[in-house]
């Protein structure tokens, strides 16, 4: 099950694309990325949540920061995204509602770019670059979020690195002044 057991066997690891552990590995690389953009614009004097565009991001963000962790019963530190229609199981539960006034940092994870068609034998062969297009293009929060805050700053995309190979894109955007939230 130890995916990096392909660097021993063929002298190259997996592309972070088709390795099966992606999705599990790096969140408290993640969430230390996440917390530092918290921290600054904590430093404006106001009090600062997270916001999470996906229910995985939302949990692991929970789980990998420790301040998340010590308040989630009482004053939830990450929330995902409020939204008008179910998504997820945390439509039910407490939102970020009641923090009108508050900023926010709002994480989205960005897809890596595709393997270009023959990936497999230029892997074998060595080659490096296996993708079509390596560079992200940045994108705009949903228009949910858009709505509920006063302003927006993208942040830019930050690569989260597992052993060299970019394992994960996350645009980090800080979210000024809440509004009226839905319900």
């Amino acid at each position: 099950h130890d995916t990096d057991l392909s660097g021993k066997l063929f002298k190259r690891t997996l592309p972070a694309q088709i390795d099966p552990l992606r999705r599990v590995r790096i969140w408290s690389e993640t969430a230390k990325a996440v917390e530092e953009a918290r921290e600054k614009l904590a430093t404006e004097g106001k009090p600062v949540f997270i916001i999470g565009d996906h229910y995985g991001v939302t949990s692991e963000l929970s789980f990998y920061l420790p301040e998340a962790k010590r308040q989630i019963r009482d004053n939830p530190l990450v929330y995902y995204r409020t939204t008008s229609q179910p998504k997820n199981q945390f439509h039910f539960w407490p939102g970020y509602e009641t923090r009108k006034g508050e900023n926010a940092i709002y994480v989205q994870q960005i897809d890596l770019p595709k393997l270009e068609r023959g990936w497999f034998s230029k892997w074998l062969a060595g080659e490096k670059n296996l993708n079509f297009a390596s560079v992200p293009k940045p994108e705009l929060p949903p228009v949910e979020i858009r709505e509920q805050f006063t302003s927006i700053t993208d942040l830019g995309i930050k690569d989260i690195l597992y052993r060299k190979r970019v394992f994960r894109r996350i645009q980090i955007f800080e979210c000024r002044d809440l509004r009226d939230a839905p319900q």
